[in-house]
């Protein structure tokens, strides 16, 4: 609870469920641990108050994508969009895999 608290979430409550959704995903047991939310710990890359919206959520898809495997289904079930949406935004932002 004190990660969870302690951490700033620029995406307010949105980025919270997304992220419990993404621990309770790839969590190997049955409750979860602070070793489920270890991705909080690094400092995210879009903390900056000069860049802008669509740089942040650029950021944030190819994030996810790469966390995914470039596993378009899965992504877009944790980006909560539409995999057609998320195949224009990869297009939009010319996102390519690493």
């Amino acid at each position: 609870m004190a990660l969870l608290k302690g951490y700033d979430w620029p995406g307010n409550v949105r980025e919270l469920e997304n992220a419990i959704e993404r621990a309770v995903v790839l969590s190997k047991s049955r409750t979860l641990g602070i070793e489920d939310f270890s991705f909080l710990r690094s400092s995210p890359a879009t903390t900056s108050t000069s860049i802008s919206l669509k740089e942040v959520e650029k950021v944030h898809i190819q994030r996810v994508l790469e966390e995914y495997g470039w596993n378009v289904t899965q992504a877009s079930k944790v980006l909560q969009i539409n995999r057609v949406t998320l195949h224009k935004m990869i297009k939009r932002y010319n996102l390519k895999r690493n």
